[in-house]
């Protein structure tokens, strides 16, 4: 089977890239493309694919226009806030990005506070053929999470205006190598041996998780994304169909105490996700940062279909975002922001941490009702031509702007401590809840609130699909309340926040 997807990989690449790269796009053709790119086709020399398989036109370009953002309605992958670089796209159909990276923190009381390693390598061939139909397949890798492997198609070419976007995936999903690692360092044979105690020990010294549930299962997704006229709003309907069977699961994991007892569950769910998405993105592409208003509302209805223990519930998740950018002077300084509003029911989100609010240890900060919001102003502190750097002749432009970026974050939340967190098999215990919570009423119901504070780097090549991003989150408000030294979260990651 590997060897059957490798040889499928290649034939695709051989057809879809048989290319004659020897002419330039510098020509009167390139200004029809001028609404879609920053690239200036007097001054930049991206040269193009002359391919029979594969042409720049101006039905591609629109395509890339009204479906600029990337989603695969998996939580685990939609976090690292794929989208489509024009400035490459448009003319080599080609895409490859890592997301993610290293999370760690310092100075919590917080057992389990970090992410650690999460990264993800996200691969899409577009306009296959010349037929409007784009492969992709993404990998993911979170230390704590599920082990992703997500491969569908989008295809484009069902309307002759290209307002409609079909598309097919399926993610084959685990935590089995995570989970019996764990297992494996903790084990009864391992301590009376004293043997590879030393690696878990060290993990949770520095407070690095390992997934303490095994669980293997499937996302079969498909929908339909429709560009509605006039007002141009994406209507994104979905249908997801998940199973997981989750074979047992480690107890006590918020201490550092070997070994751990395991507990068998031999779990199978099957939930049936109906997901409603609207999207109004005004945004404009530029050589780093998009400028403009994006807004977008979501509701998932979770419908449990089957459940071993008959305990599934139905659950309803609804989110409203808007990102908005600004570019101040003219020049390369932002002022970006952005506000999440969500409303859930039998269900909860972790809003902790990178992603949400920075400089927060991991369910510091959940809730079934939130408002989150993050502020950010980024500084240009160094630009660089890396064909002048480094006197050597690029085929296309090389160029990379160093930001320097300030932010602040804060929230708000009602929790209900009963309810299970959303991707999450585990909930941690009260001893580790942060103690300015405020009661509302009943036994679980708290309200919550952050606010973290901190700075950090942003690389934006303009040639690539991703960039280099270095945060330092700072929890502020816990330091003012408790007058202990504050929690400092450390973010590398290949992707921006939001």
């Amino acid at each position: 089977m590997k060897r059957l997807a490798l040889i499928f990989f290649l034939v695709i690449n051989t057809l879809a890239f048989s290319q004659d790269m020897t002419t330039d796009i510098n020509d009167a053709t390139s200004d029809m493309y001028k609404d879609f790119t920053s690239l200036s086709s007097k001054v930049d020399t991206f040269r193009d694919f002359k391919s029979k398989y594969f042409k720049t036109t101006p039905e591609y370009a629109l395509y890339l226009k009204r479906f600029s953002h990337i989603y695969y309605f998996v939580d685990e992958l939609d976090k690292y806030n794929f989208r489509n670089n024009t400035n490459v796209t448009l003319w080599v159909p080609f895409y490859f990005a890592p997301a993610g990276g290293f999370d760690i923190m310092n100075g919590s009381d917080t057992a389990h506070n970090s992410n650690g390693v999460n990264i993800a390598f996200n691969y899409r061939l577009y306009n296959l053929f010349n037929n409007k139909i784009t492969f992709y397949a993404v990998n993911s890798s979170t230390q704590n999470g599920n082990f992703n492997n997500l491969t569908g198609l989008d295809i484009n070419n069902v309307d002759k205006e290209g307002r409609i976007r079909l598309f097919e995936s399926i993610n084959v999903f685990t935590t089995g190598l995570n989970y019996n690692i764990f297992n494996s360092f903790n084990s009864n044979q391992a301590i009376s041996k004293n043997v590879f105690i030393v690696i878990p020990k060290a993990f949770k010294r520095f407070n690095l998780d390992l997934t303490p549930y095994n669980e293997t299962g499937f996302d079969a997704i498909t929908g339909i994304d429709y560009r509605i006229p006039k007002i141009e709003v994406n209507s994104i309907s979905t249908i997801k169909l998940n199973y997981s069977y989750t074979d047992s699961i480690l107890k006590k994991v918020d201490a550092v105490t070997f070994p751990f007892e395991a507990e068998t569950l031999y779990r199978h769910r099957l939930t049936l996700h109906l997901i409603e998405k609207a999207v109004w993105n005004k945004q404009k592409p530029g050589n780093t940062y998009f400028t403009g208003n994006y807004l977008s509302a979501t509701a998932d209805f979770g419908i449990p279909l089957y459940d071993t223990f008959n305990s599934g519930k139905f659950t309803f998740r609804g989110q409203i975002e808007d990102k908005y950018t600004k570019n101040l002077f003219n020049k390369d300084f932002f002022l970006r922001g952005r506000g999440l509003i969500g409303i859930n029911y039998n269900i909860s989100d972790n809003l902790s941490g990178d992603g949400f609010i920075r400089g927060l240890s991991k369910h510091d900060f959940t809730g079934f009702i939130y408002f989150v919001g993050n502020l950010e102003l980024s500084l240009p502190a160094v630009y660089v031509n890396l064909s002048a750097a480094a006197d050597v002749p690029f085929k296309k432009k090389a160029n990379f702007l160093l930001f320097l970026t300030l932010f602040s974050d804060f929230g708000v939340a009602v929790e209900n401590y009963g309810y299970q967190i959303n991707g999450s098999y585990t909930r941690y215990t009260e001893d580790y809840l942060k103690d300015y919570r405020l009661k509302l009423f009943g036994d679980n119901i708290y309200l919550n609130y952050a606010w973290t504070a901190g700075g950090g780097l942003r690389i934006y090549p303009y040639f690539m699909h991703f960039i280099i991003r270095f945060d330092v989150g700072v929890n502020v408000l816990e330091s003012i309340l408790t007058k202990k030294s504050p929690s400092i979260e450390f973010v590398l990651a290949f992707n921006d926040m939001f």
